[in-house]
């Protein structure tokens, strides 16, 4: 419901959706969260995350996966994902791991201390490295990327990147 608000502490739910305030602390979320409102989820096991419009921050979290939509903001520091999809804003940083691909097609992504198991695809939108690094199996597609000062380290380099990576950064 709009303007509603829900907090779960130390609890269990199915499902989370809707346009309100969510927030999670130490709960799982058994089914997903689909919801264009705000959501905070604090040391929280939380099944795939959908953020549809709205803004959602996941910390020390566990998310098998992760989706933002054009226009949705999603930032993730520390804890698990097993993937990525990205279209809006989103942040994956301060240790998070994601095991395999991390795939933006539009909109913008930031890695800050990332490491990902899989690929790196960039489809659309852009990307950008920040000082504290990223790490990523192999990276593809043609979007650019800017090097802000960070390395992108890819461990099993494998795919064609046909993009633009500029900035002061590294590629090893």
């Amino acid at each position: 419901a709009r303007g509603a608000g829900l907090r779960l502490t130390g609890s269990n739910a199915e499902d989370l959706a809707g346009a309100g305030t969510a927030s999670v602390r130490g709960g799982q979320v058994e089914g997903g969260r689909t919801i264009s409102g705000t959501v905070t989820a604090q040391s929280a096991a939380i099944h795939d995350v959908t953020d549809s419009a709205g803004t959602a921050t996941l910390t020390d979290s566990t998310a098998n996966g992760l989706g933002n939509a054009a226009g949705a903001t999603l930032s993730v520091s520390g804890g698990t994902a097993t993937s990525a999809q990205n279209a809006g804003t989103l942040t994956l940083g301060g240790g998070n791991t994601v095991s395999g691909d991390v795939t933006n097609t539009a909109g913008s992504l930031t890695l800050d201390g990332e490491t990902i198991g899989g690929t790196l695809v960039a489809q659309g939108g852009s990307f950008t490295v920040t000082p504290k690094a990223a790490t990523a199996g192999s990276l593809s597609g043609s979007a650019n990327g800017v090097l802000d000062g960070g390395t992108l380290t890819l461990t099993q380099a494998a795919d064609t990147y046909s993009g633009v990576l500029s900035g002061t950064g590294g590629l090893t």
